[in-house]
């Protein structure tokens, strides 16, 4: 989020918000800087904080329209070997806005992003995870998932939760690609940390529309999880408006909500619980409706 604000600082900065002028700036970037721009980038002297700085230019003229496709095998070359998350922020996001699928150099994005996911620096892990978010390349995501699915034993919550996230978007590009890994994402909805429990809950909220009877295993897991936010066990970060935790438990709802249809064992099961939220929500602030 902080390379994001960052990002779109850089890319703004002195920027009008009148149109005209923005269309100006357009055609002043096509005559001006686009030469100039791919001779920089292919200087084989070329620092990486340097070329982070020429990432940025490209995204922008991205943006404006211009074709910039010669930057990506530098965007590769950047996510790379980047020095730090920043650089290795540059190179990723220009990979993902330029690179189609089919292009051959997808091969070489498969190898760096699987080189930062066997990384011992779990910032370079977190990094490659974030694009793989909202990765949309046919042609790359299979040969993630295996990487992806070691990540959800990581040490380091911020690791799991984004691995949850992407095996999520895997799951709605590719559904049989995923489903046969239920049960190893389902270990997650245990998981200490909160934010790693709710990325789980948040996984299965979508795919319990398409597996619901194959998931009735999960009902033990809600009740606790349910539970264990009335009895006001999660971290007083997780309070909204006196609220505690209300994404999670609308989630627990939602899912419980699918799994309980035409279920009498399972509703039964999960009544008790689903009357306690209701009785927790029954204090009037805004969050609780």
């Amino acid at each position: 989020m902080e390379f994001s604000r960052k990002l779109l600082s850089a890319l703004t900065t002195g920027q009008s918000t009148d149109p005209g002028r923005r269309a100006a700036d357009a055609t002043a970037f096509s005559e001006e800087s686009l030469d100039a721009l791919r001779l920089n980038i292919s200087n084989p002297g070329l620092s990486t904080a340097a070329m982070k700085d020429n990432m940025l230019r490209l995204i922008y003229g991205e943006m404006m329209g211009q074709d910039v496709q010669f930057g990506a095998i530098y965007a590769l070359k950047l996510a790379q070997s980047g020095q730090t998350v920043a650089e290795k922020q540059a190179g990723y996001l220009a990979c993902y806005l330029l690179l189609q699928e089919g292009n051959e150099l997808n091969i070489m994005l498969v190898n760096t992003l699987q080189k930062d996911l066997t990384s011992s620096n779990y910032h370079h892990v977190v990094v490659a995870l974030i694009i793989l978010c909202n990765m949309t390349l046919p042609d790359v995501i299979p040969s993630m998932v295996s990487h992806v699915l070691t990540a959800l034993s990581h040490t380091h919550e911020s690791v799991r939760k984004r691995a949850l996230i992407a095996l999520k978007n895997f799951y709605t590009l590719n559904t049989e690609l995923i489903s046969p890994y239920f049960d190893q994402i389902k270990d997650l909805l245990y998981d200490p940390e909160p934010s790693v429990m709710s990325a789980a809950l948040g996984f299965f909220a979508l795919a319990v529309k398409d597996h619901a009877r194959v998931m009735k295993e999960l009902v033990p897991a809600l009740i606790g999880i349910l539970q264990q936010v009335a009895d006001g066990k999660l971290p007083r970060g997780y309070l909204y408006h006196g609220m505690a935790a209300p994404w999670i438990q609308i989630r627990c709802l939602m899912i419980m909500a699918q799994l309980g249809h035409d279920d009498l064992s399972a509703s039964t099961a999960m009544t008790p619980v689903v009357l306690r939220a209701f009785h927790k929500a029954s204090q009037g602030v805004d969050a609780a409706f």
